[in-house]
Formats: C-alpha cells, structure tokens, sequence
C-alpha cells in the first residue's frame, strides 16, 4: 500500500504557479521532489533549489475608455534550502526577491511603476501517515522602499495543504490558505483533487492552486492548458499625491509546454487574461474605487531546479 500512494504522490507539483501575494506556495514542489527523491533516509537528495518566475500582460484598455490602458508584469526569483528531521520528514528555508510592474497611462493616483520586495518563507512536510502527504508554509513580502516601517507595507500568508491517496490514479486535496497585510485578511479553501486519466492524461483541479489538464508527449515534456491567478496588493509611497493602497486581481487561460529532468522543471507559457480588476483603496483599505480593464495576451516562464 505504502508504495502505491507514493507512487500516486509524484503526480503532485509539476505546474503549480499561484499568485504574486503568495508565490512562496511554489516551494512545495520543491518539498515533493525532496520527499520522493530521498524517501525513507534522514538526508535530502537534492537539498538546494531555485525557483525563477516572470510574466508580463500585454495592453489591455479601461472598459469605460480606450484611451487609457494598463500593462503589468511580475517578476520572482527565490533561493532554497531543504534539510530532513527524520525519514518522511523535512523543512524547506526559502528566501527571495520580487517585483510588480504597473503602468497605467494617464493615471489619476500614483506615477510608481516598480513595486519592490523581499520574500522570506518557511515550510515543511511529512509523509508520516499512510497515504496523506500533508505541507504547511508561511511567508512574508516585505518592502522597505520608504524608510518609515516596514510593517506597514509588509504582506503575509501561511496554508496547510494535505493530500490523500484515494487510489494509485486519484488524490484528494484539503486545506487552507490564508493572506493578510495592507488593512485585508482573506482566507481561501483549498480543495479538489488531481487524476492520472491515462498514461498520457493528468488532470489536476486544486482550487485554487493548481487548475491544468496536461498530456504528456514524452517521458519528459508535457503540453498543459492551465489557468493562472494574478493577484496582488500594495501600498503607494508617501511621496504620492494620493495615500493609499491598490490591489490587481486576473485570471488568464494559457497554453504551457514544459521539460522535466532530474529535479529541472522549465516551463514556457502564453495565453489570454478574463478581464483584471484594479481596486484603489485609502491608506485603511476603505472607500475602493474599482476599474475594470479589458482582456489582453501574456507570456512568461517559471523554472524550478532542485539540485
């Protein structure tokens, strides 16, 4: 039985990609390929990690007025560490630098276009129970652009994420995810579960998570259409004319073409956003104003090499 369900956890963690405010939620393949690699010993296999990601959404114009528009980008890369506490046990150190870029031409509220932070983490794993596989994490974005306290434009999160194996072909998820920081805390479920269809066929539905139906054209590439959040949330300089906070939130659709090789995922991906929604809000997260910008193409690439 024990060698079924891990067997069934390696499906879990090639693609996972969520949302800027909690990108240190990425590491977790990284904690899998520890665990498969070095299941059953008190050493990581590969105990060193880094994980690269970038995307950038092409114009996309105000609803209301096609003369103004916006473009936005990201942009992360985060270093790692993994060591092992016993024989199905282990820890990961994570520790990066990110940045947001919003241009909206003709902006009435703040003329910054780069968002800059440091992004720390921790989590760890256990595959100690028969056939659960249960991560938990906390991280924290901190910018310290503006010299007058870090707490206040700090961003925080933390989930726990269990997975059971149903069958050799079948994982169920549970689990939350939580984020807090600039005047809002939001918890999200995470719930669904990820289906070896056919020797060629996975699907994994995690909300929200880990949305994509791949088809694998080799051992070592894989073709997937995936849907990508975008969310983040920050808190304008004192410099600005306007005192305040904006949130960016996005859905896109991609197609996503990756390679897997002894601990290397590198994918490639463009695709089409749903429409974003940009909030603007006062230095107390109240009184939002909303804007709604059309639908537009992005790009990007995301790279997780343990070693």
């Amino acid at each position: 039985m024990k060698k079924k369900w891990l067997s069934s956890l390696m499906l879990l963690g090639s693609g996972l990609a969520f949302a800027n405010d909690a990108t240190f939620v990425n590491a977790v393949r990284f904690q899998v390929e520890n665990f498969k690699t070095s299941c059953g010993k008190c050493e990581a296999s590969r105990p060193y990690g880094i994980i690269a990601t970038a995307d950038a959404i092409g114009k996309a114009n105000l609803s209301t007025d096609s003369i103004q528009n916006m473009r936005y980008g990201e942009a992360e890369i985060d270093l790692l560490y993994g060591f092992k506490v016993g024989p199905m046990e282990g820890f990961t150190l994570e520790a990066g630098y990110g940045s947001d870029y919003v241009n909206w031409n003709t902006n009435p509220y703040f003329n910054q276009k780069n968002f800059n932070y440091i992004n720390l983490a921790l989590l760890g794993y256990t595959g100690s129970v028969d056939n659960w596989f249960w991560q938990t994490g906390f991280g924290a974005h901190l910018n310290n652009d503006y010299n007058n306290g870090w707490f206040d434009y700090a961003r925080f999160g933390g989930f726990l994420w269990g997975r059971y194996t149903l069958t050799p072909s079948v994982g169920l998820h549970v689990g939350t995810i939580t984020l807090t920081g600039l005047q809002r805390t939001v918890t999200f479920p995470l719930v669904g579960f990820d289906w070896r269809i056919a020797p060629k066929w996975n699907l994994d539905f995690i909300f929200p998570v880990q949305m994509e139906l791949s088809y694998y054209l080799t051992q070592k590439w894989i073709l997937s259409t995936y849907i990508r959040p975008f969310l983040t949330r920050q808190r304008l300089s004192p410099n600005e004319s306007f005192q305040g906070v904006f949130e960016y939130r996005n859905v896109g659709g991609e197609l996503n073409l990756s390679y897997q090789y002894c601990g290397l995922d590198l994918s490639f991906f463009g695709g089409y956003t749903f429409s974003a929604l940009f909030k603007v809000m006062d230095s107390q997260g109240n009184k939002g104003t909303y804007y709604n910008f059309e639908d537009a193409p992005y790009v990007g690439f995301d790279i997780l090499w343990a070693f």
